[in-house]
């Protein structure tokens, strides 16, 4: 036993020591969210709203949607819409049922129209613009280092989470079109959080072509007194 060691050294100082294991192949991303759009589409089909997922990151998806108004809605409505957000990342119940509604929607429809997911859009470097644009945008109506810019610094964080997101075209019978956000998980799921008749609008002019807001100021008072913008400014 004792000759048996010295020999097992010597083996081991000529081998050298094991190589460690081979690294695990590269994420192919995009073949993720079209297979989990595909298993997502499979259940829709049959088992209707159900199929929404109790963990999706809603919360993120609903970060995103608040800071697309502050990017591109008047300074006068972004108080509403923080705290319209705050409210939906307190309670993820919100943004969960909105989904759910959508999906209910178009339960009828997806049943018969036999939809596949074809084509994908990387929604990353837009979601990272529309994060920056909005923290801008705060900085530039003043609003920075108050509350307000606290609310949008925090949204922007949770957004975060949506860098990997996926766009997926769903093609149906009867020229249905649907387009199916898919978002990942910090543990490596995709679920849907959004599903409409067009591509998300998130680049910047994306609404340029929407209804323009407009505000009825009876005077002064009607202004928040911390805004510090002027009724010339709305």
């Amino acid at each position: 036993m004792r000759r048996a060691l010295p020999l097992a050294l010597a083996l081991w100082a000529a081998c050298g020591p094991p190589a460690p294991p081979p690294a695990p192949p590269p994420r192919d991303l995009d073949a993720e969210a079209h297979a989990a759009a595909t298993r997502f589409v499979r259940c829709y089909e049959r088992d209707g709203a159900e199929c929404r997922h109790p963990e999706a990151p809603y919360r993120a998806w609903s970060a995103l949607r608040a800071l697309l108004d502050v990017r591109d809605r008047s300074p006068a409505v972004l108080v509403e819409a923080l705290s319209r957000a705050f409210t939906e990342l307190r309670d993820d119940r919100l943004a969960r049922r909105a989904f759910i509604q959508e999906l209910k929607q178009r339960e009828a429809q997806v049943r018969v129209a036999a939809c596949e997911p074809t084509t994908l859009r990387q929604l990353g470097g837009t979601i990272e613009a529309l994060r920056a644009a909005a923290q801008q945008r705060i900085v530039d109506l003043g609003l920075g280092d108050t509350a307000p810019g606290s609310a949008v610094g925090e949204l922007a964080q949770v957004a975060l989470g949506l860098h990997d997101t996926r766009e997926v075209r769903l093609s149906c019978r009867q020229g249905l079109t649907l387009y199916l956000v898919m978002a990942p998980t910090s543990e490596g799921a995709w679920y849907p959080v959004d599903v409409s008749d067009e591509p998300a609008q998130l680049s910047a002019g994306a609404s340029a072509g929407a209804e323009p807001l407009t505000l009825t100021v009876e005077g002064r008072d009607a202004l928040d007194a911390w805004l510090p913008f002027g009724e010339d400014q709305l």
